[in-house]
């Protein structure tokens, strides 16, 4: 079999949300050179001419996976993960939804 290898790489942004909750943006790329490993190996017969008798078989492989990029978001609610922050000034409620 030939040698299987990848490059998967991943990078994490953490923040916090308007309320105080960690949030945590992840971005990734799997098999990041698109290196087609094989998944699977299996012969066929090779196509002959009519007149030999004998046949041929080939070695092939099938690959799956190339490259893939992903990303994700999560927030946590856990109270230790909260951030404290100030009390905010009383106004109305379409000022803090829009305007903080």
């Amino acid at each position: 079999m030939r040698n299987y290898h990848r490059l998967d790489l991943g990078l994490q942004y953490n923040t916090h949300t308007r309320n105080g909750n960690k949030s945590q943006w992840t971005f990734s790329i799997y098999n990041a050179y698109n290196r087609q490993n094989p998944y699977v190996y299996f012969y066929l017969e090779k196509s002959a001419m009519s007149d030999s008798q004998s046949q041929e078989l080939g070695l092939y492989q099938k690959s799956y996976f190339p490259i893939i990029p992903s990303f994700s978001y999560k927030i946590f609610f856990d109270r230790k993960e909260r951030l404290d922050l100030e009390p905010r000034e009383k106004s109305p409620w379409y000022r803090r939804l829009f305007y903080h």
